[in-house]
């Protein structure tokens, strides 16, 4: 069974390769998200719900 992403996941993966990319040395980066436990909702503050829209 598959659980939903982190709405964040894109904007961690992408900022997480830049950031090690400008390592010196480094010369390929291969970032993978791992949601251990699993990422839902109601892992959100209720502000942040409230934020996104999420009820």
């Amino acid at each position: 069974m598959t659980s939903p992403a982190c709405p964040a996941g894109p904007q961690l993966l992408s900022q997480s390769h830049d950031a090690v990319k400008r390592l010196d040395g480094v010369a390929e980066v291969d970032v993978k998200l791992v949601m251990e436990p699993p990422w839902t909702p109601d892992r959100m503050t209720e502000d942040a719900r409230d934020q996104l829209g999420i009820f």
